[in-house]
């Protein structure tokens, strides 16, 4: 399994921080080794410019912090400003002295917005809310932040956090530097001001950062809110030798737990582009589980573990020619399709094997069912009866509303003792909820899948820019990098990966395990490092497809589902030569 970073509580990290506070040898030495951190980072987005720094200052704690940060700036030759936001009388102070010792000076935000224009700011350090947090910022902190911004938005940096330079997630600032343009970029510390720490929440004004710099591990909103930009993660601490870290603190909090926490797995598309970043990623994370591979000596087309389609119908046949070109194009084995009008399907795809009916298809390691198949009588009868089956299931679209629907379908789906992923977007699964029996509302959407999949004892998918994945075991959180699967068809490709994968995985399970035929008996006790890493390639191979699906010669562009699922050979061999197999 790949390298995958924990998503932390806001009591958590405020614990692990408050341990080390007892130990400091002096005032203000962990705020300080935050900020020489806050600092390292800021000089890379500057580069090799003059531009002045910005500091935007609460009360708090990250007030205090870009205070320090400011003052290491100072003391090293950067021209330095900051804006207290409730007055300077409400600052850390002994970082505000020191701030104005190292030449640093405290100013106010122009009278007019325009006026900003005139100052030309190269970083824009958000030291306002920090984990706390106190609703959204103040309007002409927002005015502000938009026109510093500006001349990006005009040259494709959107505000909303997905854009260009905006989408890597780092373990450290050594690989930190700056492809230079017009505007400010902005760094956030610890978390976007207006974005709230455990929900990944902003429910008015906020702060759209390039890059956020947080301390020890990573807080819940890190992978819950695209806000933070490029989140880097420095592993702060004491300096009296005693290894008194604040990720070491974390980590044995960790340790005690009941339950793990959600970890975090980074997409790595932005090698795919050099210009995507202002900090180039350096080092891949592994994927967490295995990529499609070249067939062995002795494989056939059978042995690579074959998926069976049940997707499309007479109203939507595009879904079923998506979710079979899909699944085709991620495995070498077979692939069989089961569904009305085969003609298109085989039009695209003629290696697939056709056949009428469920029970009529031959031998098979996984099934995917939903995509357009409709929530009529005859696709709740379906659905019952390979819920009866005992292979491995993946439940997309129409067959996640006929769950809901149907009472007795949801009693089968419970009373099922073999692995079922189900993939939902954010309406289907609000239905899906409701029909569980769930609360409606629910703190974050990672609290959420984690109720719905122990209810349901199943892996729950809930499809975004951030996807989630869990089981009643544990949850894995996917950045998919980039929005550009964001299209009609999209959620059938994936369909269509995520089976072909499924049926691959459960093949060689059962081939290892000593059955013909994957059954349930080798997967009721192992289903959490089965399909839980097996989805996590599939969304990652998703997300990789789309964006390379979007790329022209002038940059990225939209795309459509049938580019992607084109695409997803070319996404499993970059993957492959880029995150190690």
């Amino acid at each position: 399994m790949g390298i995958m970073r924990t998503l932390y509580t806001v009591e958590d990290i405020r614990a692990a921080e408050s341990a080390l506070m007892a130990r400091q040898q002096h005032e203000d030495e962990l705020m300080q080794s935050a900020a020489h951190a806050v600092a390292t980072v800021a000089e890379k987005l500057l580069a090799d410019t003059s531009d002045p720094v910005m500091l935007l200052v609460g009360p708090g704690g990250n007030g205090g912090d870009a205070l320090y940060a400011g003052a290491v700036l100072g003391m090293q030759g950067t021209s330095v400003v900051a804006y207290a936001l409730d007055g300077t009388d409400n600052v850390h102070q002994r970082a505000a002295r020191a701030f104005t010792s190292a030449g640093g000076r405290f100013v106010d935000l122009p009278a007019e917005p325009h006026a900003a224009a005139t100052e030309h700011y190269g970083v824009i350090i958000d030291g306002m809310f920090g984990l706390g947090g106190r609703g959204e910022i103040p309007a002409d902190v927002d005015d502000f932040l938009r026109l510093a911004q500006r001349s990006r938005v005009r040259h494709g940096m959107a505000r909303n956090g997905t854009t260009r330079h905006s989408t890597i997630r780092h373990s450290t600032a050594e690989h930190a530097s700056s492809e230079h343009g017009s505007g400010a970029r902005v760094l956030a510390i610890d978390i976007p001001s207006g974005v709230v720490a455990d929900t990944g929440k902003a429910p008015g004004r906020h702060v759209h950062a390039d890059a956020t710099i947080t301390f020890g591990g990573l807080r819940r909103a890190h992978g819950l809110n695209a806000s933070c930009g490029a989140v880097i993660c420095e592993n702060i601490g004491l300096d009296n030798g005693s290894r008194s870290l604040v990720a070491a603190e974390l980590a044995a909090r960790e340790d005690t737990r009941p339950e793990p926490s959600a970890r975090l797995w980074h997409t790595p598309v932005e090698l795919l582009d050099s210009e995507r970043s202002v900090l180039p990623f350096a080092s891949p994370e592994p994927l967490p589980g295995t990529l499609p591979e070249e067939p062995g000596a002795t494989d056939d087309k059978y042995s690579g573990g074959v998926v069976g389609i049940c997707a499309g119908s007479k109203d939507y046949l595009g879904a079923g020619v998506l979710a079979t070109l899909a699944a085709v194009n991620t495995t070498s084995s077979m692939v069989r399709y089961i569904g009305e009008h085969p003609e298109y399907v085989l039009a695209t795809t003629p290696e697939v094997i056709v056949h009428p009916t469920v029970r009529a298809a031959g031998q098979v390691q996984a099934r995917m069912v939903g995509s357009g198949r409709g929530t009529d009588r005859d696709a709740r009868q379906e659905l019952l009866a390979v819920l009866e089956m005992v292979q491995p299931l993946v439940l997309d679209a129409d067959a996640i509303t006929v769950l809901a629907k149907n009472p007795d379908v949801l009693e089968a789906l419970r009373a099922r003792n073999a692995p079922v992923l189900l993939t939902p977007h954010d309406g289907e699964f609000d239905r899906l909820a409701k029909a569980a029996g769930l609360p409606e509302e629910s703190p974050d959407r990672i609290t959420s899948t984690e109720r719905l999949a122990r209810e349901l004892n199943c892996t729950v998918l809930l499809k975004g820019r951030f996807t989630i994945i869990a089981n009643p075991q544990r949850t894995v959180v996917v950045d998919t990098a980039s929005s550009w699967a964001a299209t009609p068809g999209s959620g059938d490709v994936l369909a269509g990966v995520l089976g072909a994968l499924v049926a691959r995985d459960a093949g060689k399970r059962a081939r290892d395990g000593g059955y013909a035929e994957a059954g349930q008996s080798e997967f009721e006790t192992s289903e959490a490092d089965y399909v839980v890493d097996t989805a996590a390639v599939g969304v990652a191979l998703h997300a990789a497809a789309s964006y390379i699906a979007s790329l022209t010669p002038y940059g990225p562009a939209p795309t459509s589902a049938l580019k992607i699922a084109q695409h997803i050979p070319h996404a499993t061999a970059w993957l492959g030569s880029v995150a190690g197999r």
